[in-house]
């Protein structure tokens, strides 16, 4: 590593990603997430298999929106639509992530929990 990292101008320990990433490293991670879910079964439980199912569904209808612009407009405004829908999306999380915070700190988990599933099983 060190002739590599005289060739790229690069410190030699930059070039050594199993520092970065190792087995001790990568078992402590999962370790300690373990017992984080521990702490709370039932919530946690709950959020993944509502992540899950919901990013099942999000990803499910984000995958057929190029192919249903393409039916419903002519090419320039499908990839229009496209672009706008993308750029809504990251401002809508840029602006609901932190008052989504802001009601979990108020209102407690469970009660923001029920409410935003209940609002992602009326979106159609």
């Amino acid at each position: 590593l060190t002739q590599a990292g005289r060739v790229l101008n690069t410190h030699p320990s930059g070039l050594d990603t199993s520092a970065l990433i190792s087995w001790l490293s990568v078992r402590q991670g999962l370790y300690e997430a373990t017992r984080v879910f521990t702490l709370y079964p039932l919530e946690n439980y709950c959020m993944l298999f509502y992540i899950g199912f919901f990013m099942a569904g999000e990803l499910i209808c984000f995958s057929t929106l190029d192919t249903k612009f393409a039916r419903w407009f002519n090419e320039e405004d499908s990839q229009m639509l496209l672009h706008v829908y993308g750029i809504a999306l990251v401002v809508v999380g840029i602006v609901l992530n932190p008052i989504a915070g802001f009601l979990f700190n108020y209102f407690g988990f469970r009660p923001v929990f029920a409410f935003s599933a209940l609002l992602a099983f009326c979106v159609p």
